[in-house]
């Protein structure tokens, strides 16, 4: 039997795969680099995104000059594929007793900033709401650079409202919620996941 009888030899299997021409695949190959090439970035922010997780609630204590504060502060971690760019984080309540309240604007802790980066797996301290030693009322811990407002219903924490919730943003999107629930009986704040 002759050679050129199998189908390595004929040259329609060596031009063609599946059918299309090599030509033709030059061609597809060449504008799918072309699309990489102009829409890569948001193909990978598609994929790879960050993700904002509440971790745990701790309860410390911090002493200035003047007085002690007694802080709740939220852990949170970057859990997504990606880093997180200038996160925002906005508290407000859940369970809709307060008409027209506004979501404040949190504080990094020791950042005194709105934003902040958190890398991967990194862990970020955020500032909830503080208290004098001396006092039993918590106040928001508003962003230093937002400034407080002059309304005490957007100062002080109001424990007969026990949901809050904190929305996280990253430059143009939303990157997680962490839900929590305030135990007025035990003067606990605790993550509720939904």
């Amino acid at each position: 039997m002759p050679f050129h009888y199998f189908s390595f030899s004929d040259p329609k299997v060596i031009d063609s795969f599946l059918g299309i021409s090599g030509t033709l695949w030059g061609v597809v190959g060449t504008l799918v680099l072309g699309i990489l090439a102009i829409f890569g970035d948001q193909i990978k922010k598609y994929f790879f995104k960050p993700k904002i997780r509440g971790v745990e609630i701790i309860e410390t204590w911090q002493e200035n000059h003047e007085e002690a504060l007694i802080y709740k502060r939220l852990i949170v971690k970057n859990i997504g594929k990606a880093p997180a760019k200038d996160v925002r984080a906005m508290l407000t309540y859940t369970d809709g007793g307060k008409l027209n309240f506004l979501p404040v604007p949190l504080n990094w802790t020791h950042w005194n900033t709105t934003t902040r980066d958190i890398s991967q797996h990194e862990p970020a301290y955020l500032d909830i709401m503080c208290r004098q030693l001396s006092d039993s009322q918590y106040k928001f811990c508003w962003s230093l650079q937002v400034g407080q407002p002059l309304e005490s219903d957007f100062i002080y924490f109001d424990t007969q409202m026990r949901n809050i919730r904190i929305e996280f943003y990253e430059r143009d999107n939303k990157v997680g919620d962490v839900y929590m629930q305030y135990l007025i009986d035990r003067g606990k704040l605790l993550i509720k996941y939904k």
